[in-house]
């Protein structure tokens, strides 16, 4: 699940894996690979574009991506 096998970015990912499956109703089974594509790709966007983070100071992940100078001095690492 991670690029360099590095074990902490393993529980970033398991993280945000969760948050999709019980926060955007990922867990059940789709009747089509475009079916669930097209779920995922909308719980992706959502994801990015509206769910706010403590982390973020309730920011968008989208909205701290596209103003990094606002976010310089409060860089969080994900592990």
């Amino acid at each position: 699940m991670t690029n360099n096998g590095n074990p902490y970015e393993r529980a970033a990912a398991e993280r945000l894996n969760g948050i999709l499956k019980y926060e955007f109703n990922l867990k059940d089974h789709f009747k089509s690979f475009q079916s669930a594509k097209n779920q995922v790709d909308n719980a992706i966007k959502l994801y990015n574009q509206y769910r706010t983070h403590w982390n973020l100071n309730l920011n968008t992940p989208d909205f701290v991506y596209n103003n990094p100078k606002l976010f310089k001095d409060n860089i969080v690492n994900c592990y």
